[in-house]
């Protein structure tokens, strides 16, 4: 009875493997149909030549919003390919293994090739070698087709189902298509008996399933088939005429063994229950009473049993996990207060502001009001954005105008021994909500160290690169060589070769608000000096702070 059961199990499951992927090709073909007749299919190549670029855009993505459709529906479906042979161009769509749809509108690379695959396909499914694929099209007299749709099946994915209707852990089942006698198994070491069967199967062409012996290498096997006519493929499933056989002798041992073990574990069943199950609930309780109020100091004992001793390894590396998280967040909040806390104080530099003073003491001496009251109007700017300044983020358009105000008075002050090139705010870029005092802070930098005697330039420049905005500083001043800049790349510790600690604080606040990829990044400039390179995120809203 049970060798029985299992020749009908085996039989079922080859049955079932067949409606499934009949079905599924069913439908795949029937979307083909649909997809030649709709109406941007059939536009597309009638007003392709004469259509705006706009309008043939638009015709393009309705068709690979279909294709993009029936690749979503069919997990078998690895690449869907829209031919318009006359017009040599191919629309295609396929799914990668994020699931992430990838679509593509390109000429087509052998159009001799695929009429000549069209017109000689045997059947419905076919094979070109490396995969098997589903043709489609559509021809109006003894002209070449107008549409052409080519489905290419994921062989993986063919795979995974005959292992999902397996018997046995062995994954003995095959697809083998007749015209190419092509055999795909559940399992790749079994090319030898995939070949075998090749040569031992006959396809009845019934709906029915039918099964016959099979030896090789001096095992006997039961080959349970199911054909597909009309797609020339049939299903087969192999099982050992050994494991059939054995199931009901092992089956009447274990009967007579489980009787004389029922009493002996019903007795041990009660003594164990309480110290295997009862004591490691309890402790398991307690643990997470004393977590819920915040005791992150304790740990669960190790237990014998798998399960509880998976739940307490569990438990106590959620509990570390935790407190090491709460350290690395305590950290960054700390490096982060820190960072901001040098770096303002790093701005009202004393230096600047005495010699501003001197500078504003000789102009006033020179009996030159107006340059006086210039400098006295940007100071005053200057430091009413220091004092007041209590947000860690700002609009762009505030840190350039304050940036513009300590330059305005640095020309007066090495006037002409200095000149900015300085390039506009691009448009766009005003709200641009960005980390407070990361410009300024630079271009002191590039002053103050890599200012040379005469002749000084300093640039400062925009440029965007998707979501990045990257903000150059360029000085021709104080040579650095190649080493030394290669050091500042590499480890932010090293970024006081250039005499302050004012990039370092910039570079870790924007790593830790952005991400590795922002920050500073420092090369050798066009005019000999040190280029800045200042990466931020450059979408529109700010981005969330990393906690």
């Amino acid at each position: 009875m049970i060798s029985r059961e299992l020749t009908s199990s085996a039989s079922a499951n080859v049955r079932y493997l067949r409606e499934s992927f009949e079905d599924t090709i069913d439908s795949i073909v029937m979307q083909q149909e649909y997809l030649i007749s709709t109406l941007d299919v059939r536009r597309y190549l009638t007003f392709s030549t004469g259509s705006t670029a706009s309008e043939i855009y638009t015709m393009q993505y309705n068709i690979l919003d279909h294709l993009q459709k029936i690749c979503y529906t069919h997990s078998i479906i690895k690449l869907f390919q829209l031919y318009y042979p006359t017009l040599d161009v191919v629309l295609s769509a396929s799914l990668d293994k994020n699931f992430t749809s990838v679509t593509k509108v390109q000429q087509i690379q052998d159009r001799e090739s695929l009429l000549y695959q069209y017109a000689n396909k045997s059947s419905v499914l076919s094979f070109d070698g490396e995969n098997l694929y589903l043709f489609y099209g559509r021809q109006i007299g003894s002209s070449e087709p107008q549409f052409i749709t080519k489905v290419t099946l994921d062989t993986e994915d063919i795979v995974e189902r005959l292992r999902a209707y397996d018997v046995y852990s062995d994954q003995r089942a095959f697809l083998y298509h007749w015209n190419s006698g092509t055999v795909i198994s559940s399992n790749p070491q079994l090319n030898d008996l995939g070949a075998a069967l090749c040569q031992s199967i006959e396809p009845s062409l019934n709906s029915g399933v039918y099964y016959f012996r099979l030896e090789q290498a001096g095992v006997a096997y039961q080959a349970f088939c199911a054909d597909i006519p009309a797609l020339k493929v049939t299903f087969v499933q192999l099982i050992e005429d050994s494991k059939l056989n054995a199931i009901p002798s092992r089956l009447r041992f274990l009967i007579v063994l489980s009787v004389f073990l029922c009493a002996f574990v019903s007795l041990v069943y009660f003594f164990m229950m309480r110290y295997l199950v009862t004591r490691p609930v309890h402790a398991l309780v307690d643990c997470f009473r004393h977590a819920s109020r915040g005791e992150l100091d304790i740990s669960m004992g190790e237990y014998s049993t798998k399960e509880f001793l998976s739940l307490s390894q569990g438990f106590n590396d959620m509990i570390s996990k935790l407190n090491h998280q709460i350290n690395v967040n305590y950290q960054q909040k700390l490096l982060l207060q820190q960072a901001q806390l040098r770096q303002l104080h790093s701005q009202i530099e004393p230096h600047f502001l005495y010699n501003s003073f001197f500078m504003l003491r000789h102009t006033i001496a020179a009996d030159e009001v107006e340059k006086a009251e210039s400098i006295c109007d940007y100071l005053g700017k200057y430091f009413q954005f220091i004092t007041r300044l209590d947000c860690e983020f700002l609009p762009l358009k505030d840190e350039y105008n304050n940036t513009m105000n300590y330059i305005a008075i640095q020309k007066m002050r090495f006037t002409p021994r200095l000149t900015m090139n300085i390039q506009p705010l691009p448009a766009g870029l005003e709200a641009l909500e960005v980390p407070a005092l990361i410009l300024q802070p630079i271009i002191e930098n590039a002053i103050e160290y890599g200012m040379p005697k005469t002749n000084a330039c300093i640039c400062l420049s925009f440029k965007r690169s998707g979501d990045m905005l990257v903000i150059l500083v360029d000085d021709n001043g104080r040579q650095l060589s190649d080493e030394q800049i290669e050091k500042m790349n590499l480890d932010t510790a090293n970024l006081a070769i250039c005499g302050s600690h004012a990039l370092e604080n910039i570079h870790n606040r924007l790593v830790l608000q952005y991400g590795r990829q922002y920050g500073l990044r420092f090369y050798r400039s066009g005019s000999g000096g040190l280029c800045v390179e200042i990466r931020l995120n450059g979408s529109t809203s700010r981005q969330p702070e990393r906690r």
